[in-house]
């Protein structure tokens, strides 16, 4: 009998209103345990998922995977710009979908947790950015879904 493997299938039992990130930690699930607290962000802070397609390594892309659980944390052209009028780049963890990693050239619907989330409130569906690791492109996304409702009550914004 695989206990762990009985635990992982029991924890998806939980509701998932009662599902903590404790819970998950005490049953050394380190994903599931770091999903939760990438909600939890994404409760406080809004949630944005896009598309995004990685350059391939032949076009001067990562020749690595991205972890896909909040370790990578590139910077990003949203549309910011800087005083002096040049492209502001903005940081933002990258939580990929469905997959432990995105692999170099690939592409997969990712969430994004910013450093500075209220540098992002302008974004919209169907908006494109692109992402860099260093000065040039690394990624394009395509905005699918940015939603700041739940935090703009709880700061009490407009």
């Amino acid at each position: 009998m695989d206990v762990v493997a009985l635990l992982r299938s029991a924890s998806l039992l939980v509701p998932e209103e009662t599902a903590t990130a404790a819970a998950a930690e005490e049953l050394r699930l380190e994903r599931s345990a770091a999903w939760c607290h990438w909600r939890e962000g994404e409760t406080r802070n809004g949630v944005i998922r896009a598309d995004l397609t990685l350059r391939a390594p032949s076009d001067g892309g990562r020749r690595s995977p991205a972890d896909g659980a909040g370790v990578l944390r590139p910077m990003w052209n949203i549309g910011n710009s800087t005083p002096a009028g040049e492209p502001e780049h903005n940081i933002a963890c990258i939580w990929v979908e469905d997959a432990p990693a995105l692999e170099p050239g690939g592409r997969a619907t990712v969430r994004l947790a910013p450093l500075t989330p209220r540098s992002w409130r302008h974004l919209e569906p169907g908006q494109v950015i692109t992402m860099h690791e260093t000065r040039t492109v690394a990624g394009t996304a395509v905005v699918l879904q940015a939603d700041f409702r739940h935090t703009e009550m709880c700061f009490g914004e407009s």
